[in-house]
């Protein structure tokens, strides 16, 4: 009866194991970055440059480390110009 007990402990955390050993297996590389649900791309440093991160007041200030050559970063959202505003610069051109 103790084995069965045991063995009903044991077989559930192997099929945990395994499920988490399968996950952290299927990580997909992008670079030097893991790809996520979300990403639609990628930001790669080409020179070394200071980083502005927003505080909690939404102001833009100096971080203490500086973007260095060859960093990458995923994008998951980003802004495009307008139709209207594309149209322009191309009548500029």
């Amino acid at each position: 009866m103790k084995n069965l007990i045991i063995a009903a402990l044991i077989f559930p955390a192997l099929l945990i194991t395994t499920a988490t050993l399968a996950e952290a297996s299927t990580k997909v590389m992008w670079g030097k970055t893991e790809s996520r649900n979300g990403q639609i791309g990628k930001v790669t440093v080409l020179c070394t440059t200071q980083l502005y991160q927003k505080d909690n007041e939404r102001i833009l200030r100096h971080s203490n480390r500086p973007l260095y050559k060859g960093e990458e970063f995923r994008v998951l959202k980003y802004e495009t110009p307008s139709k209207f505003k594309l149209a322009l610069l191309k009548t500029i051109l």
